[in-house]
């Protein structure tokens, strides 16, 4: 684009480096949404995990009455198990607790930055971008006018000269003021 509009080689390839890095960036903020898109489900799961393996240790508490013939070692293993699992279930609550925080303390304020510096970036540099080809494109016309100026003054001139020399009127000199007049 740089090229078509008469800009320095220069000038498009540092364009380029802008809009990679700023694809870039955007990726990046893109990567910590999903990620935290991610850990939210997982700390859903992990209280989803930790309310079933706390109504499983309620029903289990109280359907344990007394079996006649239970042995020490059943319900031993069975207090022993129930305790795992109220152990997995405060776990499950921890990590969810602290997967929780990590969003809001770290990810989300990230994102926000990301999002509060790459949109404003994105849209100024577009707007350089723009004022510049716009730029470009009237220096392209006016060098295209002052040419064509150029071009018809030094037809006035040999005109001029054809005519003086043609034997008539005494040779005069145009001023550039006058040639102007004359187009």
């Amino acid at each position: 684009e740089a090229e078509a509009l008469g800009l320095p080689i220069e000038v498009g390839a540092l364009r380029d480096q802008v809009r990679e890095q700023l694809e870039s960036r955007a990726r990046t903020v893109q990567k910590a949404r999903e990620f935290d898109t991610v850990l939210e489900r997982v700390s859903k799961a992990l209280k989803k995990l930790t309310a079933a393996l706390k109504e499983q240790l309620e029903k289990c508490g109280s359907s344990s009455g007394s079996h006649g013939e239970e042995d020490s070692i059943i319900k031993s293993l069975f207090n022993d198990m129930s305790s795992a699992l109220a152990l997995e279930a405060d776990a499950a609550l921890l990590m969810a607790t602290q997967i929780d925080a990590l969003r809001k303390d770290r990810l989300d304020p990230l994102i926000k930055y990301g999002d509060d510096v790459l949109d404003p970036t994105t849209e100024r540099d577009n707007a350089t971008w723009k004022q510049m080809c716009e730029a470009a494109r009237s220096q392209a016309k006016a060098e295209a006018r002052y040419r064509e100026a150029a071009t018809r003054a030094a037809k006035v001139r040999e005109r001029c000269k054809s005519a003086d020399s043609a034997g008539g009127a005494p040779r005069r000199t145009l001023t550039n003021q006058q040639v102007s007049q004359s187009l």
